[in-house]
Order: C-alpha cells, then structure tokens, then sequence
C-alpha cells in the first residue's frame, strides 16, 4: 500500500480528484485529497498565497501522521509539492507532477510562460490589485473543469496503476513513459550475445507495431548469424536528459531476410528523418539486389525507470524524491 496525497490546480477543490482516488483506492492505496485555502464563498483571500496552501498540505501530514507519502501536484501546485517535498522531507517519498508547474529557486511560475504571455497575465494581474483572476466566464469555467476531470480520470488512474506495477510486467508497454520513447526518435540500443559468449551492444533505429519491437540490418550483416544462434535479447530506449526516462525490453528476436527494404524500416526513417528525407534515402536503398534482415523482437519482460515514480532498486530512499 502506497500513501497518496492529491493536490488540485488553481480553481480546483478535491473533487477534481474523484475518479483518481476511485481507482488508487480500488487499488488498495491510501488517498487523501485537499482543497486548499481560499476557495469557499465566505473565505478571506486577502492574506491567502503559496505559502498558505504549502501550510494546509504541511498540517494534513502532519497531522495524520503520514509517512513514506506520494505527493502529486496538478498545474499550479506542482510549485506546492515540491516546496512541500523541500520542507518534510521525512515525510514525502516521492513527488509527481501531473502537467505542472516546477518550483525554481527565486524563480515565480509566470517565469515559465513566454514573454508576450507573462507581460499579458502582469497586466491582468495589475489590474485585479495584484491577484490572478481567475477565469471569468462560467461556461468557460465549466468547460475548463470538464476537460481537466476528463484527462485526469484517464491519466491519472493509469499513472497510479504504473507506479505499483513490478518491473517485468508486459502492462509497463501501456505506461506513458513507454508510449513516449516507442514513438521518439530515439534509438533502441540492442544488446546480444556474440557467437564467442561476448556481448555486443548496436544503436539501431525500430518501429513499435504495436506487438514486436521491429529492427533492420543490411544482409549480410554479422550479427544476424548471432541472433539465429542466440535470439536472448535486452534493449533500451532512454533519453539524455535529467531525469531520464528509460525503457527496457527482454525478449527473443527472430531473424528473417526481405528483398529490397524491410517496411518497417521504411515507416522507422520517416520518423528519424522526416518525409522529405527519408523519401531520399529510402530511394537509395530500396533498390533491386537490396536484401536487409528483420529483426523483430516480441517483449517477454518490460521495466520502466521515469526517475519520478519508477527507481533502480538498488537506489537509495533518500535519493527518491
């Protein structure tokens, strides 16, 4: 059981969290949501800021006497999590932030937004006494509202069942940071095993189907008598940045050989490279006398590692948040 604490975007009570917690909880999970300050009718919000609403979630951990918790922030309070992480971290274990705002030492969220937005919402704000209006129009409300449940009622479920899913479960191949590196322009580094016992490890670009992880090679090509003779793989797809997403993949590739290019590696160009240039290219290579190999490998064991709410086991708890 996993200890989640829901914080909503501006405009949003607890409720916006509903069909979230329904599927946590149906998960066996503890959930607990906030509305914070400054949202009832009769509320002063005079006095009500950031540092308020990092007081209400600080007083709901403490005073349930949570531990070992989960913090999501969605939109503005992503900037409420994280500082809320900052200031207990014996109680927060990890912070999720569902398209939300990051906090940044001496930073404001209006340092996120372009510059012809941040002079646009200063001189709203200038002109509602140095407060964010909020949206005016209540259809335009509703409507906001709407979509926001809408998407969080499927991500967010989804994002709460992939958080408690183990490593090896096919399911991870449904997870967003999978969904993400499947269709990147990454590319898939496959590993394998020599004719010798050594390993190898390729860069190869693939095409997701959907059911196989598909990869090319131009006949004859070493590896492919590799393969035949051991068709054990892993692979990875993993990005530069920090923190990193990674995907990775166990499996057996089969090996066969097709005249001319593999389609596969036809639709796999046009995503690295682009219409325009992958019709160039495949022109050169698609060519009579071509013969390439494909390799496809179908995932036995799926893990994902997200750095957020995905770790390496062996990574200490300090460092998971």
């Amino acid at each position: 059981m996993t200890n989640f604490l829901l914080i909503p975007g501006a405009w949003m009570g607890a409720w916006v969290w509903e069909p979230v917690t329904r599927g946590l909880r149906a998960l066996g999970h503890h959930v607990e949501e906030v509305t914070l300050s400054g949202l009832s009718e009769d509320t002063d919000i005079s006095e009500v800021g950031l540092a308020t609403h990092v007081a209400d979630v600080l007083s709901i951990l403490e005073a349930g006497g949570l531990r070992d918790v989960v913090v999501v922030g969605h939109l503005y309070a992503g900037l409420v999590a994280g500082i809320v992480a900052d200031r207990a971290p014996d109680r927060v274990v990890h912070t999720v932030f569902v398209e939300a705002f990051l906090p940044h030492d001496g930073k404001s969220m209006l340092d996120a937004f372009d510059e012809h937005q941040r002079e646009d919402e200063l001189r709203q704000i200038a002109a509602h006494q140095g407060r964010w209006p909020m949206v005016s129009a209540p259809d335009e409300l509703v409507a906001l509202l709407a979509e926001v449940a809408a998407s969080m009622s499927t991500k967010g479920v989804d994002a709460g069942k992939m958080m408690t899913l183990p490593q090896g479960d096919l399911q991870l191949l449904e997870s967003a940071v999978a969904k993400r590196l499947l269709t990147s322009t990454v590319p898939a580094r496959l590993a394998y095993m020599w004719t010798d016992d050594t390993p190898r490890v390729v860069p190869l670009w693939f095409h997701w189907t959907g059911d196989e992880l598909v990869m090319a090679t131009f006949a004859p090509s070493p590896k492919i008598g590799a393969l035949r003779a051991n068709p054990n793989v892993a692979l990875t797809i993993d990005t530069e940045g920090f923190p990193p997403d990674a995907l990775l993949i166990r499996g057996q590739a089969s090996v066969s050989e097709v005249a001319g290019a593999v389609p596969e590696y036809a639709l796999a160009a046009r995503r690295y490279l682009g219409e325009e240039d992958a019709t160039a290219y495949l022109l050169q290579v698609d060519q009579p006398g071509t013969t390439m190999a494909r390799i496809a490998v179908h995932p036995t064991w799926v893990g994902v590692l997200d750095f957020q709410t995905r770790f390496p086991r062996a990574l200490p708890q300090r460092f998971r948040s």
